[in-house]
């Protein structure tokens, strides 16, 4: 399977740029703590403090649960490829 993050501004729904399902590098592997990364953002750090939502693509993919970890100071979502799960994030 394959799954695609986008992040999007709380306030009015639209993707942030650098963070869109174009820029969003598919995690395409069977793991639970996969990271999730966008091709010219190496991390979520410029957006800590910011109130986001996020969009996910599955093909052919389940997820479980995701959260965001702090791991080597630099602020990145992960996900736990189970089962679906929808839902807006507000992270502030």
């Amino acid at each position: 399977g394959r799954v695609k993050v986008e992040i999007l501004n709380a306030d009015d729904g639209q993707p942030l740029p650098g963070y869109t399902f174009d820029e969003s590098i598919p995690a395409m592997v069977d793991s639970i703590d996969q990271p999730m990364r966008w091709k010219e953002k190496a991390d979520l750090t410029e957006l800590r403090g910011t109130t986001v939502r996020l969009r996910f693509s599955l093909l052919r993919a389940e997820i479980y649960a995701f959260w965001f970890t702090d791991r080597f100071g630099a602020l990145t979502p992960a996900h736990n490829n189970r089962s679906q799960l929808g839902r807006n994030l507000s992270e502030d």
